[in-house]
């Protein structure tokens, strides 16, 4: 499976960049946001968000860390899943409004990934 994932906002610095959502491209194959426990059970039965239209834009509008995983069974197992930890850089966001600027680190992926700035 090969998945495009493209995050939308500044240039890249490192592994850090500046953005508020994600895009996943993908064919034959569905995305899901799970629990930490479900990440790490590869767990697919209560999603937190899924998706399987083959262009998925997901908004990050916390500052949490995101579980993905592969909806298609046996794809989570193989390691197709990945931890996105948003940290915002604003420190006055409210929990009800997203941050004017957030951090998105990868912690871990094993997806083929492609940035496109």
């Amino acid at each position: 499976m090969l998945l495009q994932l493209s995050m939308i906002g500044l240039p890249i610095n490192g592994f850090k960049l500046e953005t508020s959502f994600v895009r996943f491209k993908y064919k034959k194959d569905s995305v899901m946001q799970v629990t930490k426990e479900g990440y790490k059970q590869c767990n697919s039965s209560h999603p937190r968000f899924y998706s399987n239209t083959g262009k998925t834009r997901f908004m990050f509008d916390h500052s949490v860390p995101y579980y993905f995983i592969s909806g298609t069974s046996g794809h989570c197992e193989k390691g197709q899943k990945m931890i996105v930890e948003v940290i915002s850089n604003d420190r006055t966001t409210t929990s009800s409004a997203p941050p004017a600027t957030m951090v998105v680190w990868f912690c871990f992926f094993s997806f083929t990934l492609y940035l496109v700035a």
